[in-house]
């Protein structure tokens, strides 16, 4: 039988006697993807990653896997980009909400305040 290229990591992980085939290949790819954004090649500073990754973000599990991979320099410039994302997304939101007059819409202490026919909240 003619070997295939998506079969050899089933191979690998079947000769590893590991508790879990699966659990073996997933560690595996979890690893080769450690190494591929923080490691020696460093892709986090490839601008397309950076795109991704900022938009995106991590898991807290991934996370933490992240900084147990040691490589403190990638972690802070990946969590710098990604938190200037988010507070920027925070401001818009914010502004949006902060034009309560020219929206319409009421505050959060707007809608429990009591109308002036005496009938409770609007």
């Amino acid at each position: 039988m003619k070997e295939k290229l998506y079969i050899i990591p089933v191979k690998d992980a079947l000769r590893a006697h590991d508790e879990c085939p699966f659990c073996h290949m997933e560690r595996s790819l979890e690893q080769s993807a450690l190494d591929s954004v923080l490691g020696s090649g460093c892709s986090y500073m490839e601008s397309d990653v950076r795109q991704v990754t900022d938009r995106e973000g991590f898991c807290r599990d991934h996370f933490r896997k992240m900084f147990a991979y040691g490589n403190a320099l990638g972690n802070s410039l990946i969590l710098e980009t990604h938190l200037r994302r988010l507070k920027k997304d925070l401001q818009k939101e914010m502004k949006h909400y902060s034009d309560n007059g020219k929206s319409g819409k009421l505050s959060l202490m707007g809608r429990f305040r009591v109308s002036s026919s005496g009938g409770g909240a609007r």
